[in-house]
């Protein structure tokens, strides 16, 4: 059972000073029913159970409370306490209790919805929890290194003031010994002495202990321990070569930075070397070995944008084509297909044969479960003539269920397209035929005529052009056009029912055979 007390005083404005002294008694007495002895409601719902894991689990009760100081106005408020609501109540983390028509607490400013609702979600509260405890490890890391860097420093200083001063020291009681014999034998030597004295301390000062000192950094630097070297040569102020040392140091500290694969770190040690060395194609190594390893981990729409600008550089191009293959695939198997045609474009020519193979085994898919249009689509990025076979099937299907459709135009379309595929020469002439027929059916015989004519030998289209020519001219005879009508029927009056029409047809007679316009086909018998 989960309970949670309520025992610190709220901060801020309070309610008190918000309502009458009617009001505070009211909220006082419902709040004793809240609080139920000083501890908040049992354990009841799932929801509750949930808010009571969260708090069992001393860091994610730890991350709420900062969570909800970023949540509170008051940036000095604390969560105490789950928040919760009861009648027309609610009491914020910080301990206040507020009415319900309140969107923010009197003491801290935090709203209730938010702050409960971070309770409710655990996943957020980890994810909050997890980017917290990694900004802290990283604070505790980099104050580690400038801690072992500082110490080292101070180390280095200390020896070199320890050995500096044993020097001064041992110069000091050497001189001092040198001048109680000077008192000795003044008269005898003590010219040559001093000036032996003030030669020995030039040499030692001048060259055995700056060269004791370098040759220790330069020990450090034959160990690897390149930013120890930096900080002994540096502390040369300038002795021999030591600032070609250091610049040696800082250079053989980027070289290994490259190895340990630590990129970035790299890229900004070699820049900062300018010119020195081979620095500036390290840099463009470092670039590529990042590249690289972002490639192969799969990636690829990063290891693009870092490929791009090496692309002239060893292999990138062809990594580059790959990884454009693999994000065209990758858009294609999820029906992007704008995305999958633009990389397309990108790849080599074995890689566009295999995307080809894929967009037209995609097409081939979706015409399989009846999406013909979305198929066609696929196929218009096909143009490998190995596949076209497969393509050429599916569209010779979709023309020939586009005819059973009536849709006679776009198979037309296709079946011109597909050329001397299978039989599409004579589909091309069935279709005039349909079309004739249809329009034969709707009365409407010019455009029958010339169907039936652009069928050609197709089935009994030459046969049905002259009956659709005997429908037109007994049209034209219906509808009182007697000259249309003549000149329509005169050229197939060897067809018995035009002959008929021609000469029975009292109209022929006063417009055409009376006049002499034309000749009575009777008479030619």
């Amino acid at each position: 059972m989960f309970r949670q007390a309520m025992h610190m005083p709220t901060k801020g404005v309070t309610m008190a000073e918000q309502t009458s002294k009617a009001d505070r008694v009211k909220l006082n007495r419902e709040l004793a029913q809240m609080l139920k002895g000083g501890v908040i409601m049992d354990v009841t719902t799932p929801e509750q159970a949930k808010i009571a894991d969260v708090m069992e689990d001393e860091d994610l009760r730890a991350q709420y409370q900062r969570d909800f100081t970023e949540m509170a106005e008051d940036k000095e408020a604390a969560a105490q306490f789950v928040p919760q609501e009861y009648k027309d109540l609610w009491m914020c983390a910080c301990g206040e209790v507020n009415h319900k028509d309140e969107e923010k607490c009197a003491a801290c400013g935090a709203e209730y919805g938010p702050q409960h609702a971070l309770f409710e979600d655990e996943e957020k509260l980890k994810e909050n929890l997890e980017a917290y405890n990694k900004a802290e490890a990283e604070k505790a890391e980099a104050a580690r290194i400038a801690a072992e860097k500082k110490a080292a420093e101070e180390k280095a200083a200390a020896e070199a003031a320890a050995r500096k001063a044993a020097e001064e020291k041992a110069a000091a009681e050497e001189a001092a010994r040198k001048k109680r014999l000077h008192r000795k034998i003044f008269l005898s030597i003590s010219i040559p002495l001093a000036v032996l004295i003030a030669a020995f301390v030039v040499v030692l000062i001048v060259y055995i202990i700056p060269q004791n000192h370098y040759n220790d950094a330069a020990a450090l630097l034959e160990a690897g321990k390149y930013d120890e070297a930096i900080t002994a040569f540096t502390a040369l102020d300038g002795y021999s070569d030591s600032a070609a040392r250091i610049t040696e140091a800082e250079y053989k500290k980027a070289c290994d930075l490259l190895e340990n694969e630590k990129f970035a770190e790299a890229i900004e040690a070699f820049t900062a070397l300018g010119d020195y060395e081979d620095s500036k194609d390290r840099i463009t190594e470092a670039e590529y070995r990042r590249a690289i390893k972002t490639f192969e981990s799969g990636a690829y729409e990063d290891a693009l944008n870092l490929l791009e600008p090496l692309k002239d550089y060893k292999d990138a191009a062809e990594k580059i084509e790959t990884c454009h293959y693999e994000l065209g695939m990758k858009a294609l198997e999820a029906d992007n297909l704008k995305s999958a045609a633009a990389h397309f474009k990108e790849v080599n020519a074995e890689q566009n044969k295999e995307m080809q193979a894929a967009f037209c085994d995609k097409g081939i898919a979706f015409y399989e479960k009846g999406d013909e249009e979305k198929a066609l689509t696929y196929f218009e990025y096909v143009t490998d003539k190995d596949l076209l076979p497969k393509i050429d099937a599916a569209y010779y299907a979709q023309a020939l269920k586009l005819v059973e459709d009536g849709e006679y135009d776009k198979a037309t379309e296709i079946f011109a397209k597909l050329g001397e595929y299978e039989d599409c020469p004579t589909q091309l002439l069935r279709i005039h035929a349909l079309k004739a027929e249809q329009y034969y059916n709707n009365a409407d015989y010019e455009n029958a005529i010339a169907e039936f004519k652009a069928a050609g030998d197709y089935g009994d289209a030459a046969s049905r052009v002259t009956e659709a020519t005997y429908r037109l001219g007994a049209q034209q005879l219906a509808n009182g056009e007697g000259r249309k009508a003549y000149d329509t029927l005169y050229p197939i009056r060897s067809y018995d029912p035009a002959y008929v029409l021609l000469v029975s047809n009292s109209q022929f007679y006063i417009q055409i055979y009376d006049v002499g316009v034309g000749p009575n086909p009777l008479n030619e018998n």
